[in-house]
């Protein structure tokens, strides 16, 4: 797909191995994609003669190392904006230049920092420092049904015939367990 503008032709997108039809003369190639450098070129088309264009674009990328700073050891990195799988804590990763959503994940520990936002500058490096705490698995059943808990006032989902949810080892929480028409239960306590 083409548009005029008053600069020239625009395509929105080309494929490889496509033609452009243009008359014989000179013009000024440019070929832009987001997170790629900007590809220019002056180029002589001949009457009759395809011109062939061999063009790569060079990604602009910028690198992010993840530091670990308490029990982060072997966690996977992860870019929710685009889903990948980066590697690991304490490798360097190439990421485009541009903002990023960063995720860390160990199985049972919990990231102290949570999600971190990082922008990329070209060729630069973003340090980024993290610790985790191990967790503990909470389960909270009852013999009643309908009831709430509240973990540090907070509501909890209900699973399908339980509570659950995960707990940091050395924080101290506040319990509670209410149905209507009962006493509500409550507990304070630290996970060890």
């Amino acid at each position: 797909r083409s548009f005029d503008t008053d600069e020239g032709i625009i395509y929105s997108s080309l494929y490889k191995g496509g033609k452009i039809p243009l008359k014989p003369g000179v013009y000024k190639i440019k070929v832009t994609a987001p997170h790629y450098r900007d590809y220019e070129k002056d180029i002589f088309i001949k009457e009759g003669k395809t011109q062939p264009l061999d063009i790569k674009l060079e990604l602009t990328a910028g690198y992010l190392t993840v530091h670990d700073m308490g029990n982060a050891e072997g966690a996977a990195i992860y870019d929710l904006y685009s889903g990948a799988l980066l590697g690991t804590v304490g490798q360097k990763h190439k990421l485009t230049v541009g903002e990023h959503l960063i995720a860390i994940n160990k199985p049972g520990y919990d990231c102290d920092n949570g999600m971190l936002t990082v922008d990329i500058k070209e060729n630069a490096v973003v340090d980024a420092k993290i610790s985790m705490t191990k967790t503990v698995v909470c389960r909270v059943s009852t013999t009643n049904t309908m009831e709430t808990v509240h973990l540090n006032g907070e509501l909890v989902e209900f699973h399908p015939e339980y509570h659950e949810f995960l707990l940091k080892d050395g924080h101290k929480y506040e319990l509670m367990v209410s149905k209507e028409g009962f006493w509500p239960y409550t507990e304070t306590f630290v996970v060890d």
